[in-house]
Formats: structure tokens, C-alpha cells, sequence
């Protein structure tokens, strides 16, 4: 696993709640999270380098996540289409798991916009 994303400063509180020992985390789609905390920061280190993915199943967290490399390659986008036929652009992600993921979420929240998943 590699680093993907560091949490601010302003996260001691949560780290102070976590502990120091790393501690773990999967996700249905299989995404895998490892949590390493030091005095000074959270790392949150992924079984893949693809930071929109780690940073969506993170959201609400209430973290501060800044990426390992600030402009990566995002070559998987996730794209809906409205009522009207109308397509846009929702998600550019590094990994077709990470882009199918998300697009899964999406579909499960039962509006009647169709999502799916394109590589650039």
C-alpha cells in the first residue's frame, strides 16, 4: 500500500480518537484503507493510487485530505444522463474501480438518471 492522501493538522481530535496503532478498513467495492497516525498528521494509505476514490468513501469524515501527487492521471470518468437526454461529466477517477464504484453508488440512490463509466 501507498500513501494517497495526508489529513491535516486540524484532524487531532480524530487522531487522538483512533490511537496510534494503524487500523484498517474495506469497502464493498474493495477498496482497502490503511490509517497510520502520527503526532502530527493522519496518512491514509490505499490498495490503489487513485485519491477522488478514497476521498468520496471518506467524505463526512470531516478530514482536511490533501493528495500524495496533487495532479493525477485521471483517465476513468463517470458521466450521467438526465431526464432530458442531457449528458455531463460528474468524475474523473484514476482507476476503473474506483470510476465503476462510484458509479454504483450513484444508480443506487434511485433517481432516473443513468450513470456509466467511460475511459478517456
Amino acid at each position: 500500500m501507498e500513501p494517497v492522501l495526508y489529513a491535516d493538522p486540524d484532524t487531532e481530535p480524530l487522531i487522538r480518537r483512533l490511537g496510534a496503532a494503524p487500523w484498517s478498513k474495506r469497502f464493498d467495492c474493495g477498496l482497502e484503507l490503511r490509517f497510520e497516525v502520527d503526532e502530527e498528521r493522519l496518512t491514509i494509505l490505499a490498495d490503489v493510487d487513485d485519491p477522488e476514490h478514497v476521498r468520496y468513501h471518506l467524505k463526512g469524515w470531516g478530514l482536511s485530505l490533501h493528495p500524495r501527487d496533487p495532479e493525477p492521471d485521471r483517465p476513468w470518468q463517470v458521466w450521467r444522463q438526465d431526464d432530458n437526454g442531457n449528458d455531463f461529466l460528474m468524475m474523473t477517477f484514476a482507476t476503473e474501480r474506483g470510476a465503476h464504484c462510484i458509479a454504483h453508488l450513484f444508480e443506487a440512490r434511485g433517481h432516473k438518471q443513468h450513470y456509466w463509466v467511460v475511459r478517456r
